[in-house]
């Protein structure tokens, strides 16, 4: 997916008044033009679809979006109110229906006379172009620029990423998420060979923090609260693979204990973070683990017990469709929630 292109600005207009008509052609055309932004204009636009859904459909491809509330009217008003929810809203206005003294179609409603308006007063208001501009460049072009940026550098990030053999990709994220979960206060890391818990072995520490290892586990211990997170990835795990995982972490609970040995711990907290390069769909988790119950964000679900006077809670945390390092980043900001690793 190419990042790299030029803005588009969705333009609400009462078109088919002559001042409005060249107001656009003589203050905010110009202005988009030097900026290299495309105009979108839906009655402009070659089209079989609906009306309404030309709006809404190119209001949710738009960057932002210029509304003049010139004349009132009542389809400028929801292009707005509809760009708002998603994109920037410029508005403009003809400098007269700002009086309270003018008919109804021809005055701002109130509640949009609190808006930053950028006033014209004539087709010729060479003024408002230089407004219009600077409005545009220190508000929607600064962001604009900042977010491409970041994008481009996803973009090539990604490019890197899928070049890689999916062994590699799967050890980078491993390393990633280990990490994470190092700065989250995670140490004492082990692993074993795969997930069937018949397969322990030692590996040096280096091996397992460097993401060389599948099936890497850590621990914290915080007041009377145990903390064990194991780390997994795939490319796409097989049904049996995560038929497994559940026992699995059932299973840790006699390690738990034994860790926590000496300790005064009421409560144990397992998640198991399972990460996957291809997308993987919540039917096909829920038909392989029946007995977890779904929780928020998606793809996070748990099995809850009581043993040992206390709390033994898993967790299991699905990444799916990961598409690089940086998005596993986001991903891991996003979603493992310092609710229950803190």
């Amino acid at each position: 997916m190419a990042y790299s292109r030029n803005p588009t600005c969705f333009i609400a207009m009462a078109f088919g008044h002559e001042d409005t008509n060249a107001f656009y052609e003589n203050q905010v055309l110009p202005v988009l033009k030097r900026n290299k932004i495309k105009a979108v204009i839906i009655n402009r636009r070659q089209s079989n679809d609906d009306m309404n859904i030309q709006i809404i459909a190119q209001l949710e491809k738009a960057d932002f979006c210029i509304a003049d509330l010139t004349y009132t009217r009542p389809s400028v008003y929801f292009e707005a109110g509809f760009a708002q929810r998603m994109i920037p809203v410029i508005y403009t206005v003809r400098k007269d229906h700002l009086d309270n003294g003018q008919p109804d179609d021809r005055r701002v409603h109130f509640d949009l006379q609190m808006k930053p308006l950028i006033t014209w007063n004539s087709p010729t208001d060479d003024s408002f172009a230089r407004r219009l501009e600077a409005r545009i460049k220190s508000t929607f072009l600064r962001d604009w620029a900042k977010n491409q940026t970041i994008n481009e550098k996803y973009e090539i990030e990604e490019r890197r990423f899928k070049a890689l053999p999916a062994n590699d990709r799967l050890e980078r994220i491993r390393h990633d998420a280990i990490l994470a979960f190092q700065k989250l206060g995670f140490g004492h890391w082990s692993g074993h060979r795969n997930i069937s818990m018949n397969y322990w072995s030692s590996y040096p520490k280096s091996s397992i923090l460097s993401g060389k290892i599948n099936f890497a586990y850590g621990h914290k211990t915080v007041k009377d609260k145990f903390y064990l997170v194991s780390i997994q990835s795939f490319s796409s795990p097989t049904k049996n693979e995560l038929s497994d995982l559940e026992q699995v972490m059932l299973g840790f609970l006699p390690n738990a204990a034994e860790i926590a040995a000496g300790n005064i711990v009421t409560s144990f907290y397992l998640t198991a973070l399972i990460l996957n390069l291809n997308n993987l769909s919540s039917s096909r988790i829920e038909s392989s683990l029946p007995d977890v119950i779904p929780l928020e964000p998606a793809q996070r679900y748990y099995h809850e017990a009581h043993v040992l006077n206390g709390l033994f809670r898993v967790e299991f945390l699905f990444l799916s469709g990961i598409q690089s390092r940086l998005h596993l980043k986001d991903l891991l900001r996003n979603q493992v929630g310092n609710d229950y690793l803190n």
